[in-house]
C-alpha cells in the first residue's frame, strides 16, 4: 500500500505507471535464468464527498488490483474502470496493440 497524500488522481497514476513500468525493466538472475517480472497495481482516491473509509479504499484498491491481474495484468486500473461486479469495464481495456509484453524466462 502505498499512500500519496494532497496529490491528483493525475499525480497518482503518474506514480503508480513509473513504478510499474521500472518493475518491468528489472532483469533478475537465478543460477542459469534470467528472467523479468511486470507488477499490477490497483489505485482509488479518496473523495470526503464520499465518506469512504480507510476499510473501504483498501478494498476498493484491492478489486481494481485483482481486476488488473486478472484482466491484462501488468497494468495499473482505476476501481472507477470496474462495474459492478468488479469487472474491468470494457472502455477501460487497453486496445490489442497497447498490451504490454508478457515476462520471459532466458536460459543463460
Amino acid at each position: 500500500v502505498i499512500l500519496i497524500p494532497a496529490a491528483s488522481e493525475k499525480e497518482v497514476l503518474a506514480v503508480a505507471e513509473r513504478i510499474r513500468s521500472r518493475i518491468a525493466l528489472l532483469l533478475l538472475r537465478s543460477e542459469d535464468l534470467v528472467f523479468s517480472v511486470t507488477a499490477s497495481i490497483g489505485v482509488t482516491l479518496y473523495q470526503p464527498q464520499c465518506g469512504s473509509s480507510m476499510q473501504e479504499l483498501l478494498r476498493q484498491a484491492d478489486m481494481a488490483l485483482y481486476a488488473a491481474n486478472g484482466a491484462v495484468r501488468n497494468a495499473v486500473i482505476r476501481n472507477c474502470d470496474l462495474d459492478d461486479q468488479g469487472q474491468l469495464l470494457e472502455t477501460a481495456r487497453p486496445r490489442q496493440g497497447e498490451l504490454p509484453a508478457r515476462p520471459q524466462v532466458q536460459a543463460v
